[in-house]
């Protein structure tokens, strides 16, 4: 078996001198191949470091928005919840907390009013939207 696989390599030794040219061709084409998609791929990682770092710069991306779920959708009519999940400072906390990266929350309580005008018997809907500054922790 040695000798079998010793045979096959001189044999091919043999042709790879024998057609020299075409041989130097076929290497020079794996090199310059293999080195054009090294190049290319080394091109797209940078240029997608420079976009992802770009917009970090510019514009806060990553933002997430946790919202209580206050209705359900039943044969496409909204239903209010009797019952809500609460959002406190403790459970953004600890959403905070399971992140894998630093980050800073802010809590915003919404709600809707309504609102009698004091000359008219006419009533207004109001929304509104207050929010709490994110704690700054030394």
């Amino acid at each position: 078996m040695l000798t079998a696989i010793r045979t096959a390599f001189v044999e091919a030794f043999r042709n790879l001198r024998s057609n020299f040219f075409q041989t130097f061709l076929s290497v020079l084409g794996i090199i310059i191949g293999v080195g054009a998609l090294v190049t290319m791929l080394a091109l797209i990682d940078g240029l997608e470091r420079l976009a992802r770092d770009s917009i970090a710069d510019k514009t806060s991306m990553e933002t997430v928005v946790v919202q209580q779920k206050t209705y359900r959708v039943v044969d496409g009519l909204r239903v209010p919840l009797t019952e809500k999940a609460p959002i406190s400072q403790a459970l953004m906390d600890s959403m905070l907390a399971a992140l894998p990266y630093p980050a800073a929350s802010q809590l915003f309580v919404t709600g809707t009013s309504l609102v009698e005008r004091p000359d008219t018997t006419e009533t207004l809907g109001v929304r509104y939207l207050a929010a709490s500054l994110p704690s700054w922790k030394k």
